[in-house]
């Protein structure tokens, strides 16, 4: 329900599709926006008040930060009416806090730069932990290995029919080929979908830890870790073990605030998650590497463990 009468907040890099997508809606609507040069929580903050911003979509790991700093030093947002969360899932306390703390219409959408937003998710009308429901004019589907649709409630690739599909990657016809099944974007994101028709995101593809000859996604190990409160952000890696293959290994940052010891998180995750789920060794560091949209880069974090001395 984007308008000219709306003011656009653009916090995330301009080479990504993001960015340029809300300059575009900026241009087609005849509204205004304001592209922040550098972000901090502070900034943006700062930038909504200043300018009146009325619509945002910031990704997950900036309304993260932006939520502490309003708590740290409240501020009125007062001409925000619409918020949408992208690039990753917000956990349910934080999208719960947000509504609370900044007050306005909260969206979490699902998409991908290929196909743009495929989903939405209205967060006043919903709380179920899903990303939403398909928008009109695209159609999803779940495959299986073979990229054979699966039934409801079963966990496949998320696959995407829709009219802003990309038109291909740049001079690489045969990665285009090899993403494509039938006249739908293969995202190498796992998920499902239940009776109603809600999306459930559930990890990517190829972030799956094979341990003991067991398929387990870190995402679930990840929303459990999330949930304690001396936890601010997690990450579950392999790391090479000569009797299960690849060890399960949490690493987390916690805040300074809060009592804390691996012994909670522990106790946590026996009592929320399988045996075969169980973190084999835990990892405390000041903060986990990130490119420049907020995601974590688990391959940089495994790369700097395995050459320090941590696990040795």
């Amino acid at each position: 329900n984007i308008t000219s009468e709306d003011l656009t907040l653009i916090a995330t890099p301009m080479y990504h599709s993001l960015a340029e997508r809300l300059v575009v809606i900026s241009l087609i609507s005849g509204g205004t926006c304001v592209v922040l040069g550098t972000y901090t929580a502070k900034k943006w903050i700062d930038a909504v008040i200043d300018h009146k911003v009325s619509f945002a979509i910031p990704v997950s790991s900036q309304l993260k930060q932006i939520l502490i700093e309003l708590k740290n030093k409240p501020s009125p947002l007062e001409t925000l009416r619409c918020i949408v969360s992208s690039s990753e899932r917000l956990p349910d306390a934080v999208r719960e806090e947000m509504k609370q703390v900044i007050r306005c219409d909260v969206h979490e959408c699902y998409g991908a730069s290929e196909v743009a937003i495929v989903t939405d998710l209205d967060c006043q009308s919903s709380e179920n932990g899903s990303v939403g429901k398909v928008i009109p004019g695209v159609e999803i589907a779940i495959l299986d290995d073979n990229r054979v649709p699966v039934g409801v409630n079963q966990a496949g690739e998320i696959a995407c029919k829709t009219p802003m599909l990309f038109s291909g990657y740049y001079k690489n016809p045969e990665t285009t080929a090899a993403a494509m099944w039938n006249d739908f974007f293969c995202t190498g994101d796992i998920g499902c979908i239940d009776e109603e028709g809600y999306l459930y995101f559930l990890g990517r593809k190829k972030d799956v830890i094979i341990s003991g000859g067991i398929n387990i996604y870190p995402k679930d190990i990840e929303d459990v870790l999330n949930s304690h409160e001396s936890v601010v952000e997690s990450a579950v890696i392999p790391l090479l073990d000569d009797a299960l293959g690849e060890k399960l290994t949490a690493v987390v940052v916690v805040n300074s605030n809060t009592p804390f010891n691996i012994r909670l998180l522990q106790r946590l995750c026996a009592k929320a998650l399988a045996d075969y789920q169980q973190p084999r060794a835990y990892l405390v560091v000041e903060s986990l590497p990130k490119n420049p949209m907020g995601k974590i880069m688990k391959q940089n974090l495994i790369q700097q463990i395995t050459d320090s001395s941590a696990f040795a």
